[in-house]
């Protein structure tokens, strides 16, 4: 075997016991928190994306903007985001959207204040714990959600993390709450022409990790049921944006095995041509005149 093909196949070797050990490793868990429909992560909303069916006549997804959508579908549309920046073309179209009859759902930990919340006369304020501390309250480790108007047979009170709810809606005449954590609106609804638009500072409540928990799968329940049952448009634009079409590349490098393999062969392969880039000449042999 030539010098040459030795270097290859020591490459291609090191290549494959790095792929086999990965995929041998166990896997970690993703912690990030990502929303997206097909993510099995504990904050993902997978768990979600398989029980729409179960609540809605017709599901469909977009990966596009409100103002995109506005004239194209009609029934309840849905936002699931960490933060939630519309621009004003995409407000103009929400708030037209409804007007007509239709109704809107957003799950946003943030919500933009000057392009979105003044528009609407709303506003937010930060959930935290220092505040509860100066309010002589007992710090707990857990917050408990209830609704205004609960149903009966369903739990009275809904328990999450300390840390899971960042802001609060702001008391006001112009909306009705629906939810609240500590008397302080955490989902409202706001009448707009002849439709209604839902807002929830629980995002967190949509993820896999939440969905587990049988009380938390009631509250979703209970927040969907202020949708009519029909078609149901969930446009994940505002977390992920546009979802561009999965190419090979794409692909290995979403996978941590594979992109750690695929670095590996283009480091080593840089190393092969900086090294093997020189002419090779034989030795010229010295004649005796």
């Amino acid at each position: 075997m030539s010098g040459e093909r030795k270097y290859i196949f020591v490459l291609a070797t090191i290549a494959v016991f790095f792929i086999i050990f990965e995929l041998a490793s166990p896997e970690k868990t993703n912690w990030n928190i990502t929303y997206h429909k097909n993510d099995k992560n504990p904050y993902g909303s997978y768990l979600i994306h398989e029980r729409l069916p179960d609540l809605f006549e017709k599901v469909n997804h977009s990966y596009s903007t409100i103002y995109e959508l506005a004239d194209t579908v009609q029934g309840d549309l849905f936002v699931l985001s960490q933060q939630f920046n519309p621009s004003k073309e995409d407000v103009k179209a929400l708030l037209k959207y409804i007007s007509k009859g239709n109704n809107a759902l957003i799950a946003s930990s943030f919500f933009d204040k000057e392009g979105f919340l003044d528009t609407l006369d709303l506003s937010t304020d930060y959930f935290l714990i220092d505040n509860i501390i100066m309010e002589g309250k007992e710090f707990t480790d857990s917050v408990d959600v209830s609704f205004t108007k609960p149903n009966k047979l369903d739990p009275a009170k809904f328990s999450f993390d300390s840390d899971a709810i960042n802001t609060y809606f702001q008391s006001s005449n112009n909306f009705e709450i629906l939810a609240s954590l500590d008397e302080l609106p955490v989902f409202i609804e706001k009448d707009h022409g002849v439709g209604k638009l839902y807002l929830c500072t629980i995002p967190i409540a949509f993820t896999n990790n939440y969905l587990l928990h049988e009380q938390t799968d009631i509250l979703i329940s209970q927040m969907f049921s202020h949708l009519p049952y029909g078609d149901f448009t969930w446009t994940e634009y505002y977390q992920i944006g546009r979802l561009e079409a999965r190419t090979p590349l794409r692909y290995i490098l979403s996978e941590e095995a594979l992109k750690m393999a695929y670095y590996l062969i283009l480091i080593s392969l840089g190393f092969f041509i900086f090294f093997e880039i020189k002419r090779k000449q034989r030795i010229i042999p010295v004649i005796p005149p």
